[in-house]
This record gives C-alpha cells, structure tokens and sequence, in this order.
C-alpha cells in the first residue's frame, strides 16, 4: 500500500545532483514520483513514457539518471533510497493506524462509562446491544480519522498531496499540480466527495481546458460550493426552527413589542425581527396592551 505523502530530503538530493541539467533534473523527479505513487521499481521498457521523454536528447537525459541513481535488477530501475523512504513511511504508517484504533476503544469505553449528566441519546443506533454499538463507534472512529477536525497538519498534507493526485489523473496527468490550493480548500471546510468532485467534474463536462500551472482557478468555484452547502446548516444551528421559534415568542409576554425595529439580537434572523416590528405596530394601532 502506498502512502499519499512521503518526506523529500533535499539537501541529500541537492548533493548529489549538482551537476545535473535542467532536463535531467525534470528526468529525475519525474522517475521518483512514479516510484512514490505507485511503490514499484520502474520497467525498463516504459521508462521514456514514465518520464515522458519523447525526443533523442530527452530519452539520453532520461538513461543518465537511471545509470548513475538506479539499478536495473530482472528488468526494473531501483532506487535505494526511495525504497528505504518508502518502508519507513509505511511503517510509521501502520503503527498510527494501531495506535489509533486503541485510542478510539479507549474513547468509547469512556463514553459508555461516563454519560453526560442531564443528557438524552437521540443516537439512531439506541437500540443496538452494547457489542454492536462498540462495532458501529469503531466504524464511525475510523471513518472519521480523515476528517478535518480530526488530522494533524502532516495528515491534512497527505489527504491534499492524495486530492491532487486524483485531480491530476482526471486531467490525464498532463501536468503536475502543488497542493497548496487544495489545503486552502480543506482549510476552509471543503468536502472531497461534496464539493471538489463536482466542481472538477462539471469543468472537464464542460469541454474546458484543464489548468496549467495551479489549481487556484477552482478557488472560486470551490468556495461557492461550500458556502452553499454549508449555510442552511448554519443558520438551522443559529436559529433553531424560524417558524417554532416566532409562535413562542407570539405567546410570550410581549417580548416582540419591547423588542423594536432596530437591528436583529445576537441568534435573531431578520426576518423575525421584521415580524415582531409588524405586531408591535398592529397592537399599538388597535390599542392592544403587550401580552393582551
């Protein structure tokens, strides 16, 4: 299994390639990122395509870097030092996830033991047994590892460095894309399944050339879809049910007509303060005194 995201020593790198050109230097990054995104050692017969080396020059750039940073063993180019890279990504890797998943049983343990006082489950799953409530928390925890709320930077990182990934394969990995757009879009609450997929799917529906340099063309189209998706969520959190909440407030003490027509308190939409402005101005038309 391969990581999304792996270190890049570049001070190693730098001393090692000082003498290399423009080209081979492209040659190179374009051969370690196949080793990287794939975990296999690269086929001798596809390592032109691989880093996409077409002309005479490009092709003996290409065959340069391979003869002085890989070997060919039974007909694949290895790297050492991007296969040690690799092991020890992984590794860490698999340690996260077991210590990861004794924290989520840990968590729900102290959940079960120690139910906050007052409150009432509205969980769909109160009528499971405990043991399938334990396995359905599990699913949940694991699901969740990957959202926002829950990632360190260097998971937020690889979940972008995975996006830019999938992005780049919907473009036919034409060019190759940085993934601090990506981040910024995570950053500001983006959905990968929500919002990102179906910006860059309405783009490519489109007919429209994919971007050359970065992905900062989908910024606008991006936070559109999140504020969309977002905003009747946020206001259902701010207000509650409009329509429940004025017909308290209607058989209250008159609290709407000692409210005013200025501006709406702090929880208060606009349009019920407007509501209770029209009442106040109907009772002090016909006389009525607040709570008659």
């Amino acid at each position: 299994m391969t990581q999304p995201w792996y270190p890049f020593y570049w001070g190693d790198y730098s001393a090692k390639t000082l003498h290399l050109t423009q080209a081979q230097h492209g040659a190179f990054i374009l051969l370690l990122r196949y080793i990287y995104t794939t975990g296999k050692p690269i086929p001798d017969e596809h390592r032109f395509s691989i880093a996409r080396a077409s002309l005479e020059q490009e092709r003996s750039d290409v065959d340069f870097v391979l003869t002085s940073f890989f070997t060919l063993i039974d007909g694949v180019w290895r790297n050492q030092k991007a296969e040690e890279i690799i092991t020890e990504a992984e590794q860490k890797h698999e340690a996260r996830v077991k210590a990861g998943k004794k924290g989520g049983k840990r968590k729900a343990s102290n959940a079960k033991a120690k139910p906050k006082p007052g409150s009432t489950n509205h969980n769909h799953n109160h009528n499971l047994s405990s043991e399938d409530k334990s396995s359905s928390y599990m699913a949940a925890a694991e699901t969740r590892a990957g959202e926002p709320e829950a990632e360190t930077p260097e998971e937020r990182i690889a979940r972008a460095t995975r996006i830019v990934d999938w992005i780049s394969d919907q473009f036919g990995n034409r060019y190759l894309y940085i993934s601090a757009p990506v981040i910024a879009w995570l950053n500001a609450g983006a959905d990968f399944e929500a919002d990102i997929v179906p910006v860059i799917k309405r783009h490519i529906a489109d007919g429209r050339d994919p971007p050359r340099r970065s992905l900062s063309m989908f910024d606008q189209d991006i936070t559109a879809s999140i504020s969309k998706r977002t905003k009747p969520l946020r206001q259902e959190e701010a207000h509650g049910n409009p329509a429940q909440e004025y017909r308290s407030r209607d058989r209250g003490n008159g609290e709407a007509s000692r409210s005013g027509a200025g501006h709406a308190p702090p929880g208060k939409s606009k349009w019920l303060t407007e509501a209770e402005r029209l009442a106040a101005k109907y009772r002090a038309e016909e006389g009525i005194q607040p709570g008659g």
